[in-house]
């Protein structure tokens, strides 16, 4: 009898790539130029790479991403996400994109551009957020009423002047929002001292605001750029 073996080899990973989302927000919905997306799906890459520091590279982990075919800069890729910066007079409207992995061209995607779409980066729950002495907001370093607290969101739209996208914005002159940026921790408005493209970062914005007269606790943050709200950070605020 001649012995006959049966390999069974695992089916291939499938890949695809479902939506594209605020890398800030990590939510539904339009984004805006200049800001930095979030492409998720499955088996996109082999590896996770990040970058290593600006200017943002056109290919990470052998991925990229081709916008009316350009290569947009990326931040990081993974197997389930890519994220990368859009130009900043990328116009309102539907636009499509395609991801690139290795030799392999993903299915083109389609999304919503608006003037802004801002999404407050978030570290679980709570509000990506420095206090006025340098500290990272939380429950044990909450900021007093009245000091100055930075917030980091990316969605701004289109700023004066003009940043190259995957290049870090310059300490002078500051690059800041053509819309106007509101805020409000609780429901109580708070004084934005100055929103300006993050120094060194590609593609976040930093709004500076004046912590309200508030009882020490825990309050929803919230920033508008333009009439566009984003989505709710924590913030703590503690006593005088």
């Amino acid at each position: 009898m001649i012995p006959v073996r049966m390999d069974i080899r695992p089916a291939a990973a499938v890949m695809e790539v479902r939506d594209v989302v605020n890398a800030g927000s990590r939510l539904a919905g339009p984004v805006a130029p200049g800001s930095l997306i979030e492409i998720r799906g499955s088996n996109i890459s082999k590896t996770v790479e990040q970058a290593p520091a600006v200017p943002l590279p056109v290919s990470l982990a052998a991925v990229s991403v081709l916008l009316a075919g350009t290569a947009l800069p990326l931040h990081s890729a993974g197997p389930d996400r890519v994220v990368a910066q859009l130009p900043f007079d990328l116009q309102a409207g539907p636009h499509t994109l395609r991801l690139r992995s290795g030799t392999l061209d993903f299915s083109e995607v389609p999304f919503t551009v608006a003037a802004s779409a801002p999404g407050i980066v978030l570290q679980g729950e709570r509000a990506a957020a420095l206090n006025q002495d340098g500290t990272v907001n939380s429950r044990q370093t909450a900021a007093k009423p009245g000091s100055t607290v930075s917030i980091y969101l990316t969605g701004q739209g289109q700023v004066t002047p003009s940043v190259a996208i995957g290049t870090g914005a310059p300490a002078a002159p500051l690059s800041r929002p053509v819309l106007p940026v509101t805020a409000t921790v609780g429901d109580v408005s708070a004084v934005v001292g100055d929103a300006v493209l993050a120094p060194g970062q590609a593609g976040v914005l930093q709004v500076n605001l004046t912590v309200p007269e508030l009882p020490a606790g825990e309050y929803l943050l919230q920033i508008k750029v333009g009439e566009i709200g984003s989505n709710s950070g924590i913030l703590s605020v503690g006593s005088r």
